[in-house]
Formats: C-alpha cells, sequence, structure tokens
C-alpha cells in the first residue's frame, strides 16, 4: 500500500506542477493587464493636472493685459474683448480647449465676450459656483461644471481670474476662459485601456466632467456611483463593480487629480482584465481531475501487481491463481500508453514554452503602451516640443531599444515604410537613460511634472529579432510618432486567435504598431 501511495502521489505531481506553471504564467498575464490599466490612469491623471495648471496660469495672464484691465477698469468691456482676441494672435495666449472668452463686471453680470453667443450678454453668474468662490480668493477659480446660458446650451468650465483696476488695483470685474467640458478628454486618444475601456473625470461636486458615454448637455451626477463616493472621500484605489451605463461588471482603477480636487477613472470590463486567469483556473482545475483519475488506475493497477507478488510470496511454490498473476501482457502495454499520452498530453496543452513566449507580449504591449501615453503627455506638456533629439540622429533616423552591435542592420529599422537611417548608438551605460540620451531620443525629464518614466522599457529579449524601434516626424508645428515590435507567440501574432499585429490599425501586418500618426504609417 505504501509503494502504491507513493506512485500515486509521484504521478499527480505532473498535472500539478504543471497546471501550477500554466496558473502562475495566466496570473503575470493578468497583473501585467492591471498595471497597464493603474499606468493608463496615472498618464491621465498627470495629464488633466498639466492642462488645468495651464488653463490657471493662461486666464492669470490674460486678466493681467495691460490694454484688457485698461479697458475693462473704464467699463469699455468691448475694448476688454477686443485685446482678448488680439492677444490670442500670440501663441502664448492660444489654446484648442478654449471656446470663448468671457467679461463680467464686479457684480457678476456678463458684459461682452469673444466670440459672441446668442443668450450670453447681460446673463447674470452672481449664483454660479465660479463668482461665489472667487469672492473669498484673489487666485484662479477651477469650478465644478455647468451648463452654460448661451446658446448652444453645452456643459462647460468656466475658469475665471479678477480684473483688478489699474490704478487702485481694486477688483473691476473678471474673465472667464470658457471650456466645452468634452474637451477634457481630448487626451484620450494618448490611452491604450483596451477595446471596451473607458476613462471620465468627474469634477469636485461629483459631476462628470467628460464621458465618453454621456452627451456633453446636461449636468449629470455621479455622486452616488462607485468609486465617486470613494474619491469624494478624499481616497485612490482600485475595486470591481457594475456599470451604470450598460451593467457589466468592470475593474476600476480611480485617482484624484492632485491640487485641484477633479478626478479620474478608468474602467474595464473585468472579462478582458481577467479573461486569461479565469481560463487557466478552469483549465487547471479540468487537468487536474482528469490526471487524477488516470492517476487512479495507474495506481490500481501498480496495486494488483504489487498484491499478485505478495501472494505468491506467501504461498511459496503454491500455484498462483490466474487473477493474481500480475499484470498481463495487455496490462502492460496499456500502461505504457497512458504514460505516453499523459507525456504527449502535459506538452501539447499547457505548452510552457508559448505561454512564456505570450508573457513577453504582453509585457511588449504594455511597454509600448506605456511609451506611447509617456510620449503624448510630454508633447501636451512641452512649449518646443522635441520628439527626436537632433544629437541622435534628428527626425531623420530610426531608433532601436538595442544596445551597439546587437540590434537589426535593416534599413528603416527594419519595420517602418518610409526610409530612415537606422540608429543604434546607444551603449550600455545610456540606452534606458530617460532623458534623451537614451535608445529612445525624447527628454521626458522636461515634463513640469516630472518624468512618467523612470527608466526607457526595452524588449524583454532585445536583440536583432526582437526589438522596439522608434520614428518619428514634425511638420508644420504637428508632431507624429510611431513604436514597433514583433510578436513571439502564436496568439498575438497574425492570424493567431488574439491577432494584435493584422489590427492594431498600422500598416504593417507582420509587427505590432502603436503611436500618433493615423494610420501608423512612419
Amino acid at each position: 500500500m505504501v509503494i502504491t501511495f507513493i506512485v500515486f502521489v509521484v504521478l499527480l505531481t505532473i498535472p500539478i506542477s504543471s497546471g501550477f506553471t500554466y496558473y502562475k504564467t495566466a496570473e503575470k498575464l493578468q497583473q501585467q493587464s492591471i498595471n497597464q490599466v493603474q499606468s493608463e490612469t496615472n498618464l491621465a491623471v498627470s495629464a488633466l493636472q498639466i492642462k488645468l495648471a495651464h488653463l490657471s496660469g493662461l486666464v492669470t495672464s490674460y486678466s493681467q493685459l495691460p490694454q484688457l484691465a485698461k479697458a475693462a477698469s473704464a467699463g469699455n468691456w468691448d475694448d476688454a474683448a477686443g485685446a482678448a482676441r488680439d492677444a490670442q494672435n500670440n501663441v502664448a495666449f492660444y489654446d484648442t480647449y478654449i471656446d470663448r472668452v468671457v467679461f463680467f463686471d464686479k457684480n457678476g453680470m456678463e458684459q461682452s465676450a469673444y466670440p459672441t453667443l446668442t443668450g450670453g450678454i447681460g446673463a447674470n453668474a452672481a449664483n454660479s459656483a465660479w463668482y461665489k468662490t472667487i469672492q473669498l480668493t484673489d487666485a484662479p477659480v477651477i469650478p465644478p461644471v455647468t451648463q452654460r446660458a448661451a446658446l448652444p446650451s453645452i456643459n462647460v468650465v468656466n475658469i475665471a481670474a479678477s480684473i483688478h483696476d489699474v490704478t487702485t488695483n481694486a477688483v473691476v470685474g473678471y474673465v472667464v476662459l470658457q471650456i466645452p467640458a468634452e474637451h477634457f478628454l481630448d487626451f484620450g486618444y494618448a490611452l491604450s485601456i483596451g477595446t471596451y475601456g473607458i476613462t471620465y473625470i468627474v469634477d469636485q461636486n461629483g459631476d462628470l466632467v467628460s464621458h465618453p458615454k454621456y452627451a456633453n448637455t446636461g449636468v449629470v451626477n455621479f455622486s452616488s456611483i462607485q468609486p465617486v463616493p470613494e474619491l469624494l472621500a478624499g481616497k485612490n484605489g482600485t475595486m470591481i463593480t457594475k456599470d451604470s451605463f450598460d451593467n457589466q461588471k468592470n475593474f476600476i482603477v480611480y485617482q484624484k487629480v492632485p491640487q485641484y480636487n477633479w478626478s479620474v477613472v478608468t474602467e474595464e470590463p473585468s472579462v478582458e482584465i481577467f479573461a486569461s486567469y479565469n481560463s487557466a483556473v478552469v483549465f487547471v482545475q479540468r487537468l487536474v481531475s482528469i490526471f487524477v483519475l488516470i492517476d487512479l488506475l495507474i495506481s490500481y493497477l501498480v496495486f494488483r501487481y504489487l498484491k499478485a507478488k505478495d501472494e505468491k510470496r506467501r504461498i511459496g511454490s503454491l500455484p498462483i491463481k490466474e487473477e493474481t498473476a500480475g499484470f498481463t501482457l495487455i496490462e502492460l502495454l496499456v500502461v505504457i500508453a497512458i504514460i505516453a499520452i499523459l507525456s504527449i498530453v502535459v506538452v501539447l496543452t499547457v505548452n510552457p514554452a508559448e505561454m512564456l513566449r505570450q508573457s513577453r507580449d504582453s509585457q511588449r504591449m504594455s511597454d509600448l503602451s506605456t511609451l506611447k501615453s509617456a510620449i503624448s503627455l510630454y508633447l501636451l506638456d512641452a512649449a518646443n516640443p522635441n520628439i527626436a533629439s537632433s544629437s541622435s540622429g534628428g527626425y531623420g533616423s530610426c531608433y532601436l531599444s538595442t544596445l551597439q552591435t546587437k540590434g537589426t542592420s535593416s534599413s528603416s529599422c527594419g519595420v517602418f515604410a518610409n526610409t530612415y537611417a537606422t540608429n543604434v548608438s546607444t551603449t550600455q551605460t545610456l540606452y534606458r537613460k530617460n532623458d534623451s540620451t537614451g535608445w529612445l531620443p525624447v527628454n521626458f525629464s522636461q515634463i513640469s511634472l516630472g518624468t512618467p518614466l523612470s527608466s526607457l522599457p526595452v524588449d524583454p529579449i532585445n536583440n536583432a529579432n526582437y526589438y522596439y524601434a522608434y520614428a518619428a516626424t514634425s511638420t508644420g508645428g504637428a508632431y507624429y510618432f510611431e513604436i514597433d515590435t514583433y510578436m513571439e507567440s502564436k496568439k498575438y501574432n497574425q492570424n493567431g486567435s488574439n491577432d494584435v499585429t493584422t489590427n492594431d490599425g498600422g500598416d504593417n501586418a507582420a509587427v505590432y504598431e502603436a503611436g500618433s500618426k493615423p494610420g501608423l504609417n512612419l
């Protein structure tokens, strides 16, 4: 019996160890998906914080324009609006988010605007959130979202600053930058949160600032819908809850925007986040169950064999009954066949090598998404961006994540449609630096809130066959970039069950592409 038990335990280690490997790999893939959602939320928070800081500074600059302040001090509000219009010809005062520049007297009455809209002039803002708040402070005010009085009656955020008399410094009125609320998700193109994932923004009252599933007309309050109550209580975190729009379970990451009391929420269907993990659990359960049954069968045959030997030893040379004579030839062949089948099933079904390839591919997709978001954040923040440092080769080169002598020697980095000089100039000391001296020639350390990357990610293998490749263009103030990589696994490759190379929106079906260029055709 002891020997039979040992055989049973030894055989059982095959499905358990194989299943454990499969399970841990799936768990790693799941964690990478969770990390990706958290990373995208962090970058969205940084992008929103940068934009709000910029708009706060911009409204202050408007309020301090000498011609504007002089006109407002004299009560010439149309001249003040003209000064604002003229200022927008200066790039320092222009922002694509601004829909209107509106002027109010010190009593909160709308006096002028650029451009003028029906229903605006004469509207009283004395009961508005921005007006009540600005009576308590001389600092710029970013109030909750509201529906504007002027037509079209859309949701806006009124970013306000006081205008002071040029002589007495007393408050004579207010300038308001009116921002359509939906613009605050314009950075969403830079986020990679899955096919069905969304990001939305709520203000200090729990009202939706911008949400891809809700129209920009009529303020919608989310203060009772998770995770907004957590955010209003000052908490950041993650949770799984049902979506208020389509009632599906979502994995949610929520985070407050420092200084401004707004919040960012990222949702992704739980089925996407936990798909690999859940399928792995079911697979392991089935695998272990089948192997236990087979293990019991083999153990039973071993038990019969040992029992027969024991019986023969006990009765000496007496004839042994046929049923206790040990294994027959057929039984031996069956056992050998079962063991062979078990080995083949483990190798073909679990396929640890393929699972490791899938894990590396998942890391590649996560890295490219992180780089895409980081570059987009840099472009949003930088006054004079440079996304292909001339010291490294400029816009005429493409850039590899590999070290010198270890990357591909193919032109255009072996992946891009246009002609680029392949650049593999980085060294072991420099290649992961984030200050444009690393393999990717963008100085992330210049971002005002700090770099989102402690070091540049590189391909998990990072050789001449598997690497990250980057190229960028700059034409007339428009900046575009693309980052490419090869997939290893059958699952994520062309014609695989989760083919990402064909469905990434790019022009090269052989590689996975990410970036900002329409068509990804650099």
